[in-house]
């Protein structure tokens, strides 16, 4: 045990010495490489970051389109039909008809997936909200299960926090701008990337989308009524009055027969920030930004390069459809772009040398179990026979110099040479037909035979040894039709082979059964020919199902160490069963449980002779 724990030792301290020069001269040739990445690793980030941009403006596109396609009229509780009719289709009177607003309907999962509050500012600096009913709206609304209590309490308190924080002015600026001035905001935010061009292309797509979506649900929803005109629906960001961080927010100006009022609404900016960047983890979770922080802050006026300023490990990109600027901080240049001429070589050289240092440690591992299974070999062959031979040479002197002079003593110490060199000769073929069968040296000459007569030639034996230690083997048959046309192809001393090592096992390990009996049941299931052995001993011991096939493993009990044996048995039974084409399996007890499988052949045994 010490001389292979030194020879391990050995082989680890040189495949450690060579996987040591193999990573030095690795890391220079990377090194050496690495200023030809650094152009590859920028335009991998630029696409990327271009790419991320693009899913968030699509992500938030939805969005912005259904609320600027949005009718006015949506931002009451509840509004009047203009040409309501009955299922009949007898028109009723104009305006006679109320309908609920489907920003009071929605459910509050539906309505708060990324909107905090829709609100409006009436002319007289009153705000309001279609969540938030007033009056004998509000005692409807309940008692329809438009809104629950819980959700008007909330919704108040967030009605009365915006108003608290913030003043109409702010928003009918917002609101009053041109569209180009908006755009203007917008795209001067991202004057300074270098994706302008990417943010025009993304920018003229999310108009498309507003126009379609803004076109189905005008046609949807009816017109607005002549004197009702409404700006385009503008994106802003704004601190509250007492400068805390800013809020985003969705703002339009409408005039209502020449009364102004602000409808929008509010997607707090932290949970929003949060969802946007979750849009796009996977990709910036890319090698080339490996280290890198990711951001997204409202662009200040002066445009993204006032958040960064002329730092070379920071990058920054504007979406197209709210004022604000992804920011990756931190970047470090790694490899990209799959493996390079020198990667591949690397790569080809560790693959050689690792498979040269685990073929080795198989050669070595292959060495040392050789090196362990002789002596256990020697140790086991030389425990084994050191008993028969003591006796053969204790009671032949006696014999021999005359000391047994009674002629029943001189019967029974013959019967004892007797066994003991039928248990040499068992010891002696055990070994010899282990190691034919470790050699691919077989002796078997298979051949067809029938099941009954191949069972009926190898039972005397095996009931002779299941006799002789007080057992009693029990054979049970289950018949089938066409079982006499049934055979098998297989030696017949390797067969019997196979179930006498089953057997002298049993008598070996049950020998303190209170049951005598030794179960083999023979059955045919399938394309296979199944015998099931069962004694009524002690078992397997749990933890060693795996050990007992392997050669000279024996069972480890407290009383197994005086059972005679080599430990070959059970391993050369599955050797002989697999040579077969069979299979031998432990199955699980009570007692020590075998199935040995055979597949029957494909030839038919010769009819026998009418007589």
């Amino acid at each position: 045990m010490v001389g292979a724990r030194l020879r391990w030792l050995w082989f680890a301290l040189a495949a450690a010495a060579l996987a040591y020069g193999l990573a030095q001269v690795s890391l220079r040739a990377l090194a050496n490489e690495h200023v030809n990445n650094e152009s590859r690793v920028f335009w991998a980030r630029q696409r990327l970051l271009q790419l991320a941009l693009w899913r968030m403006d699509a992500a938030l596109a939805p969005l912005v389109a259904t609320e600027a396609a949005r009718p006015t009229y949506h931002y009451t509780s509840f509004y009047r039909e203009r040409e309501p009719i009955t299922p009949t289709f007898e028109p009723l009177a104009q305006g006679g008809v109320l309908l609920p607003s489907p920003l009071l309907t929605a459910t509050r999962e539906e309505n708060e997936s990324l909107v905090t509050l829709h609100f409006q500012i009436g002319p007289d600096g009153r705000w309001t909200s279609p969540r938030l009913p007033d009056g004998i709206e509000r005692q409807f609304a309940l008692r329809r299960g438009y809104v629950a209590p819980e959700e008007l309490r909330v919704t108040l308190e967030r009605l009365s926090a915006l108003e608290k924080r913030y003043s109409a002015e702010q928003f009918l600026t917002v609101a009053a701008r041109s569209p180009a001035e908006a755009a203007l905001a917008l795209r001067g935010a991202d004057a300074t990337s270098t994706g302008t061009d990417d943010y025009a292309v993304r920018n003229q797509s999310l108009q498309r989308a507003l126009s379609q979506v803004a076109i189905s649900n005008y046609a949807q929803s009816g017109v607005e009524p002549p004197a009702v005109t409404a700006s385009p629906l503008l994106p802003t960001f704004q601190r509250d009055l007492r400068g805390g961080a800013p809020e985003l927010f969705l703002v339009r100006e409408v005039d209502v027969g020449g009364a102004r009022f602000v409808q929008g609404l509010w997607a707090e900016w932290a949970p929003s920030r949060a969802w946007l960047l979750a849009q796009v983890r996977d990709l910036l979770g890319e090698a080339v930004f490996a280290g890198a922080t990711a951001d997204l802050v409202p662009t200040p006026p002066g445009g993204a390069r006032e958040l960064v300023g002329d730092a070379r490990d920071a990058l920054t990109g504007s979406l197209a459809s709210v004022p604000c600027t992804l920011v990756l901080r931190g970047l470090v240049p790694p490899v990209i772009d799959g493996p390079t001429s020198t990667e591949v070589t690397l790569i080809v050289a560790w693959v050689v040398v690792l498979a040269a240092i685990v073929a080795f440690a198989f050669v070595l591992r292959a060495a040392l179990e050789l090196s362990e299974r002789r002596g256990e070999f020697v140790s086991a062959v030389t425990h084994e026979l050191r008993t028969p031979l003591t006796t053969f040479c204790l009671y032949s002197e006696m014999l021999a110099d005359g000391m047994v002079r009674d002629p029943t003593a001189q019967h029974e110490y013959l019967v004892t040479l007797k066994h003991e060199s039928s248990r040499l000769r068992r010891i002696v073929e055990s070994v010899l037909a282990y190691a034919r069968l470790e050699d691919g040296r077989s002796k078997a000459r298979p051949a067809p035979i029938g099941l009954d007569e191949l069972l009926d030639a190898s039972r005397p034996a095996l009931s002779r040894r299941a006799s002789e230690s007080g057992f009693e083997l029990v054979i049970t048959r289950h018949a089938s039709d066409g079982d006499e046309a049934h055979a098998v192809e297989v030696d017949p001393q390797s067969f019997e082979q196979v179930l006498f090592n089953l057997v002298d096992n049993a008598c070996k390990y049950a020998h303190a059964a209170t049951d005598r009996r030794l179960l083999l049941d023979a059955s045919i299931d399938g394309a296979h020919w199944v015998l099931d052995f069962a004694d009524h001993g002690p078992g397997i011991p749990t933890g060693t199902e795996r050990e007992i096939f392997q050669a000279f493993r024996r069972a480890t009990g407290a009383d197994d160490a005086r059972i005679p044996g080599l430990g070959l048995g059970l391993s050369l039974a599955r050797g002989l069963a697999r040579q077969m084409g069979g299979e031998l399996a432990l199955l699980p007890g009570p007692g020590a449980r075998f199935r040995f499988s055979l597949p029957l052949a494909h030839a038919h045994p010769a009819p026998r002779a009418e007589p």
